[in-house]
C-alpha cells in the first residue's frame, strides 16, 4: 500500500505481482493516494511429450526392440520377444511448457502424455481500494492451485478461463477465477479463486 500521511497526499499504492498480485491501496492522508489495480491470474501447462514408435510387424531378427514410449519410469520393455527388457540409469527427457495468458480453449497437442503433466493455475489479483477511502487497503492476491497426471485427449480441446486482475477504484473490483478444463470454476479439473479487493477501513491508522 502507498505511504501513510496525515496530511498532504497519501503515497500511490504499490503494483501487484507480474501474475496473481493484489493491487496496493492508496495511502491514507488528507487527500489519499490512488490505489492500483491487481495483476491478471495465468495458466502454465508442463508435460513430457509422449513418443511412440511402431511396434515390428514381427521379430525380423532383432537382437532387442525398445519403444520407449511407457511414459513414466525408468523400466523399458523389450518388444523383440527375446525378453531383454531393462532399467534407465541416469535418463532424463525433455518437457514442453506453455503459458496461458488469454484466451478460452487450448487444444491439446498430439504428443500429450495423460501421465507425465503438471498443470497450474494462479486466479487474478483484487485491485486496490483508491483515493476517497480512509485507511484504504490493497486487494488480495489470487489464489494458487496446481494438478499432476490430467488425462487429455490428443487433438481434443480444453476449455478454461484466465482471471483478470481487478480493478482499482472506491470501491475496487475483485480478481477473477482461473480454471482449466472446464465451463466454470467449480466444473473445472483445477481452478483457483480470484483475490478479493482492497477495502476501506474508515478510520485512520
Amino acid at each position: 500500500g502507498g505511504g501513510y500521511g496525515y496530511t498532504g497526499t497519501g503515497g500511490t499504492g504499490g503494483t501487484g505481482g507480474l501474475y496473481g498480485g493484489g493491487g496496493g491501496g492508496g495511502g491514507y492522508a488528507t487527500n489519499q493516494g490512488s490505489g492500483t489495480a491487481g495483476a491478471q491470474g495465468i495458466i502454465v501447462i508442463t508435460y513430457a511429450p509422449r513418443t511412440t514408435l511402431s511396434k515390428p510387424p514381427n521379430n525380423l531378427g532383432l537382437v532387442g526392440y525398445w519403444s520407449f514410449d511407457d511414459g513414466t519410469g525408468t523400466h523399458v520393455t523389450d518388444f523383440s520377444g527375446n525378453g531383454r527388457s531393462g532399467t534407465l540409469i541416469g535418463a532424463s527427457g525433455s518437457q514442453t511448457t506453455t503459458f496461458l495468458t488469454s484466451g478460452t480453449s487450448w487444444t491439446v497437442p498430439s504428443d500429450w502424455n495423460s501421465s507425465n503433466n503438471t498443470i497450474e493455475v494462479i486466479g487474478g489479483g483484487g485491485g486496490g481500494f483508491a483515493a476517497g477511502g480512509d485507511g484504504p487497503s490493497g486487494g488480495g492476491g489470487g489464489g494458487y492451485s496446481k494438478i499432476t497426471n490430467l488425462t487429455l485427449t490428443p487433438g481434443g480441446s480444453a476449455t478454461y478461463q484466465v482471471g483478470a486482475g481487478g480493478g482499482a477504484g472506491a470501491p475496487p473490483s475483485a480478481g477473477g477465477d482461473t480454471y482449466f478444463n472446464g465451463a466454470s470454476l467449480a466444473a473445472s479439473s483445477v481452478g483457483a479463486k480470484g483475490g478479493s479487493a482492497g477495502t476501506s477501513n474508515k478510520t485512520a491508522p
